[in-house]
């Protein structure tokens, strides 16, 4: 599953992924270029490098990682067999898009509703502009791309079966951080609220379409995924009938 690549001490392009992701935040948060414009409300305690909390590095590791096996699972296993031209294409690109997919999600109630970041000039999708997805969606396909390309120059790395489980576990935190997202639409909160730009926002409208749109992808994507799971394990076995 390539997690002892991804945590490598030697792999220059993950190793520092924390630190490039904060530098990239802080670029973004600076000009206004690839996301928009934004500045940080939540863990205002906690130690920054420049404007951003020390641990959105962290975190955009860690859930960087579960998209890159979800987006694996979705495409039957490509992470496994990124020596083929189509599979080191479409894995960073569905990864990216899984990636994104997170962020639209968690996006519009952390920033809109908790303030945890504000957009300054607020946007169309309940105050998070577009260019924000479209700054995730870049961001974090170079990312994959780059390390996809690295796995690809050492070579095929087929994982033992036993990592299945560590495949399912990626992929059942990954749906569990979309699935937060229920807890304050169950509750029912009402009530409206402005953005930056001064947009007024009614707050049900706003966990209704999250929540419809979690459960939508959720439902879908672990179909898909335990399809793909499937199809993993039938080809596994049949690897090792071929070389018992």
């Amino acid at each position: 599953m390539h997690i002892d690549i991804w945590l490598e001490g030697d792999v220059g392009i993950f190793r520092d992924l924390p630190r490039r992701d904060l530098a990239l935040e802080n670029f973004g948060s600076l000009t206004g270029l690839l996301f928009g414009r934004y500045h940080f409300e939540v863990a205002a305690q906690l130690p920054h490098i420049g404007v951003i909390p020390i641990i959105v590095g962290p975190l955009w590791f860690g859930m960087g990682y579960f998209a890159w096996i979800v987006a694996g699972t979705l495409l039957g296993g490509a992470d496994r067999k990124l020596n083929r031209q189509f599979n080191v294409i479409a894995q960073p690109i569905v990864a990216a898009f899984v990636m994104t997919q997170w962020d639209f999600v968690m996006d519009a109630p952390a920033s809109t509703i908790s303030r945890a970041w504000i957009w300054h000039d607020g946007g169309g999708y309940f105050g998070v502009p577009l260019t924000n997805y479209v700054g995730w969606l870049l961001t974090s396909w170079t990312f994959y791309q780059l390390f996809g390309l690295y796995l690809v120059s050492r070579g095929e790395v087929r994982p033992a079966a036993r990592n299945r489980a560590l495949r399912l576990a990626a992929i059942l935190f990954y749906a569990s951080s979309g699935l937060t997202q229920l807890t304050p639409w169950l509750m029912g909160q009402n009530g409206e609220v402005a953005d930056a730009a001064g947009h007024i926002w009614r707050i049900r409208d706003l966990r209704d379409t999250t929540s419809r749109s979690c459960c939508l992808r959720c439902f879908l994507r672990r179909c898909s995924q335990l399809s793909g799971l499937r199809e993993m394990k039938g080809n596994d076995g049949i690897a090792r009938g071929r070389f018992s």
